[in-house]
């Protein structure tokens, strides 16, 4: 049976420099909009690399399944995930 992936979008609000790296949840004053801190600078695509491998690991998908489409430069960023909308569903309701 072929994997049901699909092209899903994802807003984030990047916080580098952060003591851990992890999953937040979502961002109390943007509704919208998943909170993910990472101990890497933003310098150098540092913290976009920390970013997209976190995400990687928490939702179990290779790296190359996980895109920033819109906000390189910006702590708030537009990510494309290859993942089952039903497998990302599950993994947004226990945040």
């Amino acid at each position: 049976m072929k994997d049901a992936s699909q092209l899903v979008s994802l807003r984030v609000r990047v916080i580098p420099r952060s003591a851990v790296n992890r999953v937040v949840g979502w961002a109390d004053s943007l509704h919208d909009m998943l909170l993910v801190k990472v101990t890497a600078p933003a310098e150098g695509g540092k913290a976009n690399e920390a970013v997209v491998k976190l995400l990687a690991d928490e939702l179990d998908i290779p790296k190359n399944a996980v895109t920033i489409r819109r906000g390189e430069t910006s702590r708030n960023k537009l990510i494309a995930l290859e993942i089952a909308p039903e497998k990302l569903q599950a993994w947004l309701e226990k945040l």
